[in-house]
């Protein structure tokens, strides 16, 4: 499964980058590829590209998107897979898991899979 991770905040998606390169269960099960910013800006990502590679991978980032955003990140979080995009915008953990639900159903039919 491809999605793509993106956030309202620049240089809160590279602390998220960060955060999601030093997970051990999100590293064992995806493949993160950061996406750099076009234009004047140096060292900016735009987004940052997830291939995981079973739904095991799909909940170790939820959960490590949850805890950055418990270490008291408030940047909107924007999965999009496929033709579906889910934003947190706010801090309480169920949107994460609503979102997750949401992603793995999608999944689970066929219909938005990589």
């Amino acid at each position: 499964m491809l999605l793509t991770v993106a956030t309202d905040d620049p240089s809160a998606l590279g602390s998220l980058y960060t955060w999601l390169r030093g997970s051990a269960d999100v590293t064992a099960h995806a493949e993160l590829t950061p996406v750099p910013a076009t234009g004047p800006t140096m060292n900016v990502l735009e987004a940052i590209d997830v291939v995981l590679s079973n739904t095991i991978g799909l909940t170790s980032l939820i959960v490590a998107v949850k805890a950055w955003r418990g270490a008291g990140r408030r940047a909107t979080v924007t999965l999009t897979a496929g033709g579906i995009t889910l934003s947190a915008t706010d801090p309480d953990p169920a949107t994460l898991a609503a979102m997750e639900r949401a992603l793995r159903a999608a999944t689970a039919t066929g219909e938005h899979a990589a």
